[in-house]
């Protein structure tokens, strides 16, 4: 009797599996790797501001090689309601007069798109002059851009979800004076998949305040890094713009007390413990690793590897807070690059293969709208990850993590 009921479980787990696999291949019909890719041919930004009966949209296009993007790539365009609606015929789209700015391998591009129904995404399709590769980038036009935000200088800059000192002059006028609300809270990092028990969830202090701030004080580096939330008001509607202040290095990090935090994701109960009561932070940095990886050639390679990773993190996935802290930061620091992804409305998958074993991990997204941020994606947590999730964090901290 047990055997059979051992038995009908394993086939439940096996269809559940493969009814996965199979919703995740009927999302996207592009794999849309090469978003998080950091070797992808190139990598799209946007911004894009509704007018009443057209779009105003900036964006930025990095390509990984010498050269012009006409050169390699015909580009055609979309738009439409949503991830999961039907796209109507892609048509051509020649970039090239709508350039306004070229820094070395950034290309930035402004102009407009008429809307009839308030359409939510615009869909770019780069396709390779053979025909043998198209590149499909699905922005968001309904993001939380706008009049304040464009009435500044250089918008197209703003493109990052960042900026850093040095740039403030690029962005807003010497002149200029402005109340900001500085958001006081360190915005927690992801919580980690508990399989065992129930964690109870905790309210973070979204304490602010009103300060008076130019961009000189800004440049002068006297203003503390994180959050600011400006407000216009304009005939009784309010418009808000968040400018996140960052460090130069962003987003690599280089001081012990930034290099520390990232480490929660494979540290166990005690050294999360460790790491955020920290006095010496390098001592705690270099203790935690040696402690793990006895050889220092070896600790040296896995550290360099594993702040790879978290980098690509806050490349790719930082908004109000540092891209590591998301959870899909959290997935990318301990997995790396995944080898498949698809989207449909609200949802984003990852898939990784392991071809050694002929096997398969999956992680699945669901995108929610927040205070500071127009889409983040959440990970939804089910006890199957618990095997591969355990397994990749040993093997960082034994330093043997293949990509």
């Amino acid at each position: 009797m047990k055997r059979i009921i051992k038995i009908v479980f394993s086939g439940i787990l096996l269809l559940a599996a493969l009814q996965e696999t199979v919703s995740a291949q009927a999302f996207s019909k592009n794999n849309l790797k090469h978003l998080y890719d950091p070797f992808a041919p190139l990598h799209v930004r946007s911004l894009a501001y509704y007018t009443g009966d057209r779009y105003i949209v900036y964006l930025q296009i990095q390509i990984n090689w010498i050269g012009e993007l006409e050169d390699v790539f015909d580009v055609k365009y979309s738009t439409s309601k949503s991830f999961g609606s039907s796209l109507p015929e892609r048509k051509n789209f020649g970039l090239t007069r709508y350039l306004i700015r070229r820094q070395d391998q950034n290309f930035y591009y402004k102009f407009e798109i008429p809307s009839k129904n308030r359409e939510e995404l615009l869909v770019l399709d780069f396709v390779t002059r053979d025909r043998r590769q198209n590149f499909s980038f699905n922005l968001p036009l309904l993001s939380k851009a706008n009049t304040l935000l464009f009435k500044k200088k250089n918008p197209e800059l703003w493109l990052k979800n960042y900026i850093k000192p040095s740039e403030i002059q690029q962005v807003l006028k010497q002149n200029d004076q402005f109340m900001l609300a500085f958001q006081e809270k360190n915005f927690e990092h992801a919580r980690t998949p508990n399989f065992r028990r129930k964690k109870k969830k905790t309210k973070e202090n979204t304490k602010s305040h009103l300060i008076s701030i130019s961009p000189s004080q800004f440049e002068a580096g006297s203003s503390a890094k994180g959050l600011y939330l400006s407000e216009n008001k304009n005939k009784n509607k309010r418009e808000y713009f968040t400018l996140k202040l960052v460090d130069e290095s962003f987003p690599a990090y280089t001081s012990y007390t930034d290099l520390l935090p990232p480490l929660y994701y494979i540290a166990d109960k005690n050294e999360q413990e460790t790491l955020i009561a920290n006095t010496n932070p390098r001592k705690v940095f270099e203790t935690f690793w040696l402690s793990h990886i006895q050889s220092p050639e070896k600790a040296r390679l896995a550290i360099k590897k594993y702040y790879q990773h978290v980098h690509l993190a806050n490349e790719f996935f930082t908004t109000y807070k540092d891209g590591w802290k998301t959870d899909q930061g959290m997935v990318y620091i301990l997995f790396g690059t995944p080898d498949k992804v698809y989207r449909k409305k609200r949802k984003e998958i990852w898939i990784y293969e392991n071809e050694d074993e002929k096997t398969k991990i999956q992680f699945t997204f669901v995108r929610k709208y927040g205070l500071f941020n127009s889409s983040e994606y959440k990970l939804k947590r089910p006890k199957r990850y618990a095997g591969d999730w355990y397994r990749a964090k040993d093997l960082w901290r034994k330093g043997i993590k293949k990509e």
